[in-house]
């Protein structure tokens, strides 16, 4: 709906606003290049999920994106690792919890469902950790869904690498 507007940046014909975040981050993002989409400000949600994808034509950008639960973040991000997912890359998305781990596993397995079922996993504290497989470059798994935690964990004991994956979500965290 007309009137309706996000705050983009650093693209031109979006205004420049990091207001809403915390100095510390200012200093990480904005020297860095790092796109901010802040969407708390649009009450339409199919805008919202636009005003995103139409900033995916640059592939290579990173992007900090702030939105309301229900918003449609799972669907951006999902969009946004597509290209690579497509490709047979790995993308590690990173949750808060094994609860939120489940809600996008089953939803990604539904954006993606030309994958078999082993390209997915679910990596958390409720998995024991001698269980969690290694993933490398003969692992089937392309989408990586884990806590901070367990990452962490299978990262010390060499289950996991992070130069292994394409794209890295962080969400909620």
């Amino acid at each position: 709906p007309e009137g309706q507007q996000g705050v983009l940046s650093p693209a031109p014909h979006f205004p420049s606003d990091h207001s809403h975040l915390p100095p510390f981050l200012e200093d990480v993002f904005l020297p860095r290049g790092i796109c901010c989409l802040d969407l708390t400000k649009i009450d339409y949600v199919p805008a919202q999920v636009e005003l995103v994808l139409e900033r995916l034509e640059k592939p290579t950008e990173s992007f900090l994106v702030i939105a309301a639960t229900g918003a449609g973040k799972t669907y951006m991000f999902s969009m946004a690792c597509s290209p690579e997912i497509s490709r047979g890359e790995r993308a590690l998305v990173i949750v808060p919890s094994d609860q939120l781990g489940h809600q996008h596993l089953n939803k990604m397995r539904e954006l993606f469902s030309q994958l078999p079922s082993e390209a997915f996993t679910l990596r958390s504290g409720s998995i024991a950790a001698h269980l969690r497989g290694q993933i490398n470059a003969q692992s089937p798994e392309i989408i990586v869904i884990s806590t901070p935690g367990a990452v962490l964990n299978d990262i010390e004991a060499g289950k996991v690498c992070l130069t292994d994956f394409q794209v890295v979500v962080l969400d909620e965290v």
